[in-house]
């Protein structure tokens, strides 16, 4: 079964994951270049669809292989659509209202449903997603995992919000995804 998941990413340039038992930082995201009984060479990308370089691992290392899973496919959607990540508009705020700035900043993303915001809250809690509503006190997201998977729509006091970051590349990531999942592309 092993050869036959790394020669099928191999042939296909299929997107797997291979997890080792030595990095703690996770696992590498990719397609096999090539493998034998000893080793595996893979091309590794980057959670945002670039390329990363080449890895060359011990066969004996590999701890398991994810494959045909919901990351997989996502990665593959990233790494083919990679270049509609790169920032397209430079966003303008012009913020007159320096105690209800949380509101000004927010309700112009509601007119722009291409933004995706995440809300760092004063719990270090973080929150990613479209914004659907607001007022002077509350606001209405609908919530975006990494995956682009949508959670539904959740209120938030805007009193608990501490830092806002609009369209980074992670939220263009998520975004992306979403569009893709959901056929708003």
């Amino acid at each position: 079964m092993l050869t036959d998941i790394l020669e099928r990413s191999k042939e296909e340039q299929e997107i797997i994951g291979l997890w080792t038992y030595d990095d703690e930082d996770g696992f590498w995201s990719g397609y096999v270049v090539d493998f034998n009984e000893e080793m595996v060479v893979f091309k590794h990308f980057t959670k945002y669809g670039k390329s990363d370089g080449i890895i060359i691992e011990s066969m004996q290392n590999i701890a398991s292989i994810d494959f045909n899973d919901d990351y997989s496919k996502c990665m593959a959607y990233i790494i083919k659509n990679a270049e509609k990540l790169e920032l397209q508009e430079d966003i303008q705020l012009n913020i007159k209202d320096i105690e209800n700035w949380h509101h000004e900043v927010l309700a112009d993303q509601i007119a722009n449903p291409n933004r995706i915001v995440r809300m760092i809250m004063e719990s270090d809690e973080t929150y990613c997603g479209l914004v659907e509503w607001v007022d002077d006190e509350n606001l209405v997201i609908r919530l975006i995992d990494k995956e682009g998977q949508d959670e539904g729509n959740t209120l938030f006091r805007l009193e608990d919000i501490k830092t806002l970051r609009i369209n980074d590349l992670e939220n263009r990531r998520r975004l992306l995804l979403y569009n893709w999942k959901h056929q708003r592309i």
